[in-house]
């Protein structure tokens, strides 16, 4: 998730247009995320850990995997994995470092498979 730049990008429409890790923050929590005390696996949860540059401008999101390793979408190239947090930190061309962990409740049926996660009320921005 991330401000239209791209067609293919989709914003929050009640999420401040900017790149300020706060922005992101507000928008993950516009689709149900919350603000968690750390990257913890929890049964049930999807995890998120927001990462940013000295400035607090937003660089990058990784999700938190079952098996405790983390995958993160690198732009239109591939996805990675990766064992720790700590692995994408460092300055620029870097990540910066995590400034925010976030979490949201999932449902799953019982093959393990998820079935509910939050539904979205409001507008997305729009080109």
């Amino acid at each position: 998730m991330q401000p239209p730049v791209e067609p293919w990008h989709y914003w929050p429409a009640e999420a401040p247009l900017d790149l300020d890790v706060d922005s992101f923050v507000k928008a993950y929590e516009l689709i149900g995320f919350e603000i968690c005390a750390d990257a913890t696996y929890e049964a049930g949860y999807q995890k998120l850990a927001i990462y940013g540059y000295p400035d607090r401008t937003f660089s990058h999101a990784a999700r938190l995997n079952e098996n405790g390793s983390w995958s993160s979408k690198l732009g239109c190239w591939e996805d990675i994995k990766h064992d720790t947090l700590r692995a994408l930190e460092g300055r620029w061309p870097a990540y910066g470092k995590v400034y925010v962990y976030m979490k949201r409740k999932i449902v799953v049926d019982e093959a393990g498979n998820v079935i509910e996660t939050h539904e979205h009320a409001g507008d997305f921005k729009e080109w």
